[in-house]
């Protein structure tokens, strides 16, 4: 097995220039068959290994999710209970509290925060610059609706989650992963400090440029991301914290649950800190991905099969569906996405879709057509056609791209899905899990308790 996928990866490196690679499968018992091939630097030459460190950017949000959930299995903290109760003074844009905010709405981007940017400059690397950072972006940070109506991928909005066990315990947030995560399970070479992943074998980013692959040399590192984006990890330490999920299904249930629904034309859904797969048999495969300029991570976790698989390469996203393709065919499915089904929910007319949608950063989208969708942001157009109940896609698959018309991870479409009242009004839209809100409906959203489809 071991030379299959070594010659399968030397293969995929090659063909879509990649300078390093790791794979490493797992089941219950821990780490199973680890293969590394290439190297951490096109400049430097170093030879990539099972022990080489990564930055593993969203994985954090499941190494997060992981340690407070565990907490909240030891009666530390409570899932349910709004944050205000934990964070005195906290204050979101609307001049509010959290509005009720629990853990569970930030873990599973349900806490009525827009999706944000991952921005780096001028960040604190202080411990205490979690607690500053977050109080400042959230009182910043658009609200796109009252916590619990709808998705919306939110950095800030785990890194908060984070901040909470941080007050709550009194421990510095990357102390807490140590002591729940990183330590019980030897993940040894596991971090949220670019220091320390600085002392082991460290793979680079690359990004392709006219003369070829360079080596991405610019600054990633603030505090304020530790629990949403800045952990560094190997295949190996990773393929460790998945063996575990394995083994400790009951106390990491509420995890694996589907919480959200991104409204996409296939069954993916989110858990707390991780993704949810479409089901095969009631069962749905469990992980997540990470991925900024140069560096791409995927964990994934087979509770029906008992194992699961770590893919660790330094190129970007733009190779995603390749990846996938190269995971399904070595290891028997793991990592699918195609299985049938998608979003659901209360039935929309077309003509109820109709109208302009607004995202904060982001063109105005307008939706019109009759039969089929037209939609327009910044004169750029798609045409999207019926797929299921409230939802349209592309009648082309297409590659990774950036917002708003990138498809999102788990699809190769472009996809629009509708959120109804029970009038059959439409004040939300997920343009490739994006929400978009309709633009005479921003201060309604903020304020009513909605019974959405």
């Amino acid at each position: 097995m071991t030379e299959v996928v070594r010659r399968a990866l030397r293969r995929f490196r090659r063909k879509h220039d990649v300078p390093g690679v790791v794979v490493c499968t797992f089941t219950a018992a821990g780490p199973d068959v680890a293969v590394a091939d290439g190297v951490t630097s096109a400049e430097t030459q170093h030879a990539m290994t099972p022990d080489t460190v990564f930055r593993i950017y969203s994985v954090a949000k499941f190494v997060t999710a992981t340690m407070i959930v565990s907490l909240a299995a030891d009666g530390v903290l409570d899932l349910d209970a709004p944050i205000d109760g934990s964070l005195g003074g906290l204050r979101r844009r609307t001049g509010t509290g959290s509005d009720g905010t629990t853990l569970r709405h930030l873990l599973s981007h349900r806490s009525g925060l827009l999706p944000d940017a991952v921005l780096h400059d001028g960040l604190s690397r202080d411990p205490g610059g979690l607690a500053a950072s977050v109080r400042h972006d959230y009182a910043r940070t658009p609200v796109l609706a009252r916590a619990g109506e709808f998705y919306g991928f939110s950095n800030l909005g785990v890194s908060l989650a984070g901040l909470v066990a941080q007050e709550v315990t009194g421990l510095p947030f990357a102390e807490i992963v140590r002591q729940r995560v990183f330590d019980p399970l030897g993940m040894v070479h596991s971090t949220h400090d670019p220091a320390v992943a600085m002392t082991f074998p460290l793979a680079q980013h690359h990004l392709p440029g006219e003369a070829g692959l360079r080596v991405d040399h610019g600054a990633k590192a603030g505090a304020k991301h530790e629990p949403s984006s800045l952990c560094y990890a190997t295949a190996l330490d990773l393929a460790r914290l998945g063996a575990h999920h394995l083994r400790a299904r009951a106390e990491l249930a509420q995890m694996h649950l589907p919480h959200a629904d991104p409204r996409l034309d296939v069954d993916l859904r989110y858990g707390l800190g991780c993704s949810l797969s479409p089901p095969v048999q009631g069962i749905r495969q469990i992980g997540h991905e990470g991925f900024f300029g140069g560096m791409w991570a995927k964990l994934v976790v087979d509770p029906a099969a008992g194992r699961g698989v770590v893919w660790l390469d330094n190129r970007g996203e733009e190779l995603r569906e390749e990846r996938y393709r190269l995971l399904r065919e070595l290891f028997d499915g793991l990592g699918r996405t195609d299985a049938a089904g998608g979003a659901l929910g209360l039935a929309v007319e077309t003509e109820a879709v109709h109208g302009e949608y607004v995202r904060t950063g982001a063109p105005p989208l307008t939706v019109t057509g009759r039969s089929e969708l037209e939609l327009t942001a910044d004169r750029d157009r798609a045409v999207l056609v019926p797929h299921q109940r409230a939802v349209w896609r592309s009648a082309d698959r297409h590659g990774p791209g950036a917002p708003p018309w990138g498809p999102h991870a788990g699809t190769d479409r472009i996809v629009l899905g509708a959120t109804a009242w029970r009038d059959g009004s439409v004040p939300v839209v997920h343009l490739n899990g994006l929400p978009y809100v309709r633009r005479e409906w921003g201060k309604r959203l903020r304020t009513r308790a909605s019974a959405v489809g």
